[in-house]
């Protein structure tokens, strides 16, 4: 699995993404960043996925795409550095995520955020959360203002997706909110929603 685990990762290193297309695990945001940002995202990423290669994985939650406050910050899936003492709590490796930005005072405590890992805490089997489009979308006029994908970026980079779903075989994928629901449907894929968290 680690090997499966790595070749994911290179793969995500290795992707050229369009210009409002920002790729947190090779590109480097001179605004918030610091020079490594995106080999410590790789490492972050990696560590997470790894967390899980002991269990099974039954669930797999999915949002439709990464989130500034988000993987783009730290290339974990919904895990924004305010709460990395908490996650690494719950996936109970030793586990010390390390922050790629040199602007603590972009952080931010988003409500969505926690209850997805709340909740996760509270299953029997531990969800993995991923993002349809693990990409940060953002607008032309800047990148702290997120957009939405087009269809054809999900289909695009479906491949990600499929090398998670590959490697964890989960039995079920959840989207979590409508958006979700939607990128996951225009790859023609089975999910069923999140009902807490739509």
């Amino acid at each position: 699995m680690a090997n499966k685990i790595d070749e994911l990762v290179i793969k995500l290193a290795n992707t050229k993404t369009e210009e409002t297309l920002f790729n947190p695990y090779n590109q480097v945001c001179k605004d918030y960043d610091i020079n490594t940002a995106p080999g410590v995202r790789q490492g972050n990423l990696r560590m997470y996925l790894e967390s899980y290669a002991e269990g099974s994985v039954e669930e797999l939650w999915v949002t439709s795409s990464a989130d500034f406050h988000t993987t783009k910050l730290t290339g974990v899936p919904l895990l924004d550095p305010v709460n990395f003492a908490f996650v690494e709590g719950i996936l109970g490796a030793p586990i010390k995520f390390e922050i790629a930005t040199k602007n603590r005072t972009i952080f931010e405590t988003n409500k969505l955020f926690g209850n997805v890992w709340d909740l996760a805490a509270k299953q029997k089997k531990r969800p993995l959360i991923w993002a349809v489009l693990p990409f940060y979308p953002h607008d032309t006029a800047g990148i702290t203002t997120k957009r939405v994908p087009e269809v054809e970026e999900y289909r695009k980079y479906k491949e990600f997706l499929m090398m998670v779903i590959g490697i964890y075989k989960p039995k079920n994928i959840v989207t979590i909110g409508p958006d979700a629901k939607k990128a996951v449907s225009s790859l023609k894929l089975k999910s069923k929603a999140h009902k807490s968290l739509n």
